[in-house]
C-alpha cells in the first residue's frame, strides 16, 4: 500500500524537517570549514530510504528481500547501534526507527503463526525501547504542567504503535504445539518484552492525552494549538489501550496485576482518577480478547487448520437479504486468514449500559456462526461516508435460477470508532495475493451525493454513526435512568453552525459502479484520476518474480492457477455489472436514464431523512456522562419568546474516541459563537 504524507500528517511531520538550522547541533553541517556532516542526518535519510523500499512504490520482490535482510539478527544489531548514536529527538531517528521495524516485523495476513525465531528481533528491539523510553517517563510525569512537544508526541505514537503490534503478535509465535504450554511461554515473553517501566510509560501517555482533553481545554489551547495532533493522539490513547489490555489478558499473574495497578493509581492532574469510560474500554477490549482466543481455537479444531482471526470487532450488521425492511442487529464480524464470519454477540460483551452483566469466556455457552463467506466471493470494498466507523462488503451470490451472479452488500458498522480502517485494509489484502487479483477499495460516492442534499460535505467537523436515547426535559431534571431498550441509530452531523440528526434509511443504499459511468452524473472526484495516474507508477507482475518482469515470464506460472484467477475476475466483474440493475421492490421512475441514475435518484429521496436539525447558537448546556458509557447531552432552544421550549439531543457514542471527537469539534463550533467566553466559563465535564 502505498503511503501518501499529504494524507497522513504524523507520516508527514516525521518524515519532513522543516525549519530546522543548517548549522550547528542539530543541523545538517556539524563544521562546514572541516566537510563534517551531522551523523544523525546521514542515519535519518538511511532509515528514509529503508522505509521506502518496504512501503514505497517497489516490487514485491524488493520489498521481500528488504524485510528479509532487516529481519537479520546480525543486521539489526547494527542497524540498533547506529541509531543509539544519535539523539533520540534528532530528524525523528528513533521515531523513524519504530515505524520501520513495525512494518518489517509485522505478520502478513496470509500466515497463521510466527516463527520463534522472531523472538530474538523483539527481544533486541525491547531492550532498546529501554534507552527511549526511560527519557520518556521522565517527560510525561511532568506533562500535566508541561505539553508535549511536536518531535516527543510523535516519538511517543511510534512507540505506542510498534509495542500494540508486538503484544498481538507474541501470542501468535509458535512456541510449543500443546495449548498449556503454549499460554505460558506466551506469558514469559511478554513480561520479558514489557516491564513495569514500560507500562507506566504507557500509562503516562494515555493520562497525557486525558489532560489535554479535559478542563478548560475546550478553549483556543486546544482549539488551535492542539488541533494538528489531536489525531495523533487519539491514535496512541488507543494503542495504549490495546496493549494494557493485551497484558491483562494474556499475563493475569503478574503483569496483568502491574497493568491495573499502574492504571488505578493513576491520577489526571494528579487529582482526579481516570473516567470510567476509558476504563471501561480497557476491561472489555480484555473480555473481547478472551472471545477472540476461543473463537480462534474452535474454528481450528473445527477445520483441523491453524486460523487466525486477524480483525474482529462488535458491529451493527445489515444486509438486504435478511434486514431489508428492518435497522441493522447487533453481531461480531470476524475477518480470519480463511474466511469472513458473522457471529453471534454473546451477553456481556461491549454492553456499557448494563456494566454489570459480565463476560465468562470458560461458561460462555456455545457460539452461533450466522454467515461463512470465502473472500475468493468478495467483489469489491466500500468505505464509508461521512463517518468512517462503517464500510460495506460486496459478496457475489449466484442466482437462484442458476444462470449468473448477483452482488450482495453487507453494511458493517463498528462499535469503535477507528475499527473500520483496519478492517478495510485487512480485507483489501487478504483478497488477492497480488494486487491485481485484490478487490478495489472505493469511496461512497452515493452516500456522499445524498449528504451534499443536506449539507456540504466540506462544511463537516464531524459526524458519526450512533445511539440517540430518547428523553424528556422533565426526566433529565429529576434524574430517571433512561431505559436502554428505548433508543435508535442514527447518524449525527455536527457543522460550525449546526447539528443534524439523520435516519439512514439502508434499503436504499447502493454501491455505484464507476466501470458502468465514468463520470456517473458528476459524482467521480477529480482527485480520483489523480490517484490512478500515481498508481499507474506501482511496478506491476507476479510475486514470484516481482515488478514489470512478470509481464513478459507470466507465461511460466501456473496455467491451472492463472485459469482459476481469471474465472474468478469474470465471475467477480459479472456480479458487479449486475448489481447496477434497479431491485424489483423500487420503483423503476422511468425507462429513460440508465439504472444507476434511477437508483441514484431514489437514494436521494429516501436514503436520508433529517429528525432534528439546531443551530449551536441555540445550545444552552451541554453534559457529558462520567459513566461507562460514552454520551453526551445537549439542550436546544427550540423557538422565540413565550412560545420557546427546550429539547434535550442524548447521543449514546459507540467509544470513548468517538464522544471526544465529537468533543473537540463541539468546542471548535461553540468557541465562534458569540457567546464563547461564557462557555468558557460554563463548560462542564
Amino acid at each position: 500500500m502505498n503511503t501518501d504524507i499529504a494524507v497522513d500528517p504524523e507520516i508527514a511531520a516525521m518524515y519532513t524537517q522543516g525549519g530546522s538550522p543548517m548549522y550547528g547541533a542539530d543541523g545538517l553541517w556539524l563544521n562546514l570549514f572541516r566537510g563534517f556532516l551531522n551523523v544523525a542526518w546521514i542515519i535519518a535519510a538511511f532509515l528514509r530510504c529503508l522505509y521506502a523500499c518496504v512501503q514505497g512504490a517497489t516490487s514485491s520482490a524488493v520489498v521481500n528481500e528488504t524485510v528479509a535482510v532487516l529481519r537479520r539478527v546480525s543486521f539489526l544489531r547494527k542497524l540498533i547501534s547506529l541509531v543509539e548514536a544519535c539523539p533520540v529527538m534528532t530528524c525523528h531517528i528513533a521515531a523513524k526507527f519504530f515505524r520501520l521495524m513495525n512494518r518489517v516485523l509485522r505478520m502478513q495476513p496470509h500466515q497463521s503463526a510466527e516463527s520463534m525465531d522472531l523472538v530474538v528481533n523483539y527481544a533486541l528491539i525491547a531492550d532498546f525501547s529501554v534507552y527511549v523510553t526511560h527519557p520518556l517517563l521522565f517527560v510525561l510525569k511532568h506533562s500535566a504542567s508541561r505539553p508535549l512537544n511536536h518531535e516527543e508526541q510523535i516519538l511517543c505514537g511510534e512507540v505506542a504503535s510498534f509495542y500494540a503490534m508486538l503484544a498481538r503478535q507474541t501470542s501468535y509465535v509458535k512456541y510449543s504445539s500443546d495449548y498449556q504450554v503454549q499460554k505460558w511461554a506466551t506469558e514469559i515473553a511478554l513480561e520479558k518484552f514489557f516491564t513495569t517501566a514500560t507500562l507506566r510509560t504507557l500509562v503516562g501517555m494515555l493520562l497525557f492525552d486525558i489532560q489535554i482533553d479535559a478542563g478548560t481545554a475546550h478553549g483556543s489551547y486546544i482549539s488551535h494549538l492542539f488541533a494538528d495532533l489531536a489525531p495523533m493522539r487519539e491514535r496512541m490513547r488507543i494503542e495504549c489501550l490495546t496493549v494494557l489490555s493485551e497484558v491483562v489478558q494474556r499475563c493475569p499473574s503478574r503483569l496483568g496485576y502491574e497493568a491495573l495497578e499502574a492504571l488505578q493509581v493513576a491520577r489526571v492532574f494528579n487529582h482526579h482518577p481516570i473516567r470510567n469510560s476509558i476504563q471501561y474500554e480497557l476491561l472489555d477490549d480484555a473480555n473481547t480478547g478472551h472471545f477472540r482466543s476461543t473463537l480462534e481455537l474452535l474454528l481450528s479444531e473445527h477445520s483441523q487448520r491453524a486460523e487466525r482471526i486477524l480483525q474482529l470487532a462488535v458491529i451493527h450488521w445489515w444486509t438486504p437479504t435478511s434486514h431489508l425492511d428492518t435497522t441493522p442487529v447487533r453481531q461480531i464480524v470476524a475477518v480470519s486468514n480463511y474466511a469472513f464470519y458473522i457471529v453471534d454477540k454473546p451477553d456481556g460483551l461491549r454492553d456499557p449500559s448494563t456494566p454489570e452483566v459480565e463476560y465468562h469466556h470458560q461458561k460462555s455457552g456455545r457460539i452461533r456462526i450466522v454467515q461463512k463467506k470465502r473472500y475468493k466471493n468478495m467483489t469489491r470494498v466500500v468505505k464509508g461516508f461521512p463517518s468512517h466507523d462503517w464500510l460495506a462488503v460486496g459478496w457475489k451470490e449466484p442466482r437462484s435460477s442458476g444462470d449468473g451472479f448477483d452482488e450482495m452488500f453487507d453494511v458493517i458498522i463498528c462499535d469503535k470508532l477507528l475499527a473500520a480502517a483496519p478492517i478495510i485494509q485487512c480485507l483489501h489484502a487478504i483478497s488477492g495475493r497480488v494486487d491485481e487479483e485484490r478487490v478495489d477499495v472505493l469511496k461512497d460516492s452515493v452516500m456522499k451525493e445524498c449528504v451534499a442534499t443536506i449539507v456540504d460535505p466540506k462544511l463537516i467537523e464531524a459526524a458519526s454513526i450512533a445511539l440517540r436515547q430518547r428523553i424528556s426535559p422533565e426526566a433529565r431534571k429529576a434524574k430517571e435512568k433512561p431505559n436502554p431498550y428505548d433508543r435508535y441509530q442514527a447518524l449525527f452531523v455536527l457543522t460550525l453552525s449546526t447539528v443534524y440528526e439523520i435516519k439512514i434509511n439502508w434499503k436504499f443504499w447502493f454501491c455505484l459502479n464507476p466501470l458502468a459511468c465514468r463520470e456517473a452524473g458528476g459524482i467521480r472526484e477529480a482527485d480520483e484520476d489523480e490517484e490512478e495516474k500515481d498508481d499507474q507508477t506501482r511496478l506491476r507482475g507476479p510475486e514470484e518474480q516481482g515488478g514489470a518482469l512478470g509481464n513478459f515470464v507470466g507465461w511460466m506460472g501456473d496455467e491451472e492457477d492463472s485459469w482459476a484467477q481469471d474465472r474468478m475476475q469474470i465471475e467477480r466483474n459479472e456480479a458487479v455489472e449486475n448489481s447496477d440493475q434497479v431491485p424489483s421492490w423500487m420503483d423503476t421512475m422511468g425507462d429513460a436514464t440508465a439504472p444507476h441514475l434511477r437508483r441514484l435518484k431514489a437514494a436521494k429521496a429516501n436514503l436520508l431523512t433529517v429528525t432534528f436539525k439546531g443551530r449551536i447558537e441555540d445550545i444552552r448546556q451541554v453534559e457529558f456522562g462520567g459513566k461507562e458509557e460514552s454520551t453526551v447531552e445537549m439542550t436546544f432552544r427550540q423557538g422565540t419568546g413565550s412560545s420557546a421550549n427546550e429539547e434535550v439531543i442524548a447521543v449514546v457514542f459507540s467509544d470513548d474516541a468517538a464522544r471526544e471527537q465529537w468533543r473537540r469539534c463541539l468546542a471548535k463550533a461553540l468557541n465562534r459563537t458569540d457567546e464563547s467566553d461564557t462557555w468558557m466559563r460554563r463548560w462542564k465535564t
